[in-house]
């Protein structure tokens, strides 16, 4: 379990974890890209990253969020 905050105007480029990762949004907004489709998620929002997903996060407003990481071959 993971507690993030991000700044305002934080962007982090594309990656893959080989984890399978969700998370919920405390405060601000989550915009998440994967592939060419960008979704927002803000407060009481959850999303899913499912293992080696590339994706990429860009926070413009201040953002809190709690993440779990979750090993792929116990999902």
């Amino acid at each position: 379990m993971l507690f993030a905050s991000y700044p305002a105007g934080t962007d982090i480029a594309e990656h893959d974890h080989d984890t399978h990762n969700v998370g919920v949004i405390t405060r601000g907004e989550l915009v998440l890209t994967r592939g060419s489709r960008q979704e927002r998620y803000g407060p009481g929002d959850w999303y899913e990253i499912q293992p080696n997903e590339p994706h990429a996060a860009r926070f413009d407003i201040a953002t809190g969020e709690i993440a779990f990481w979750f090993d792929a071959d116990s999902t």
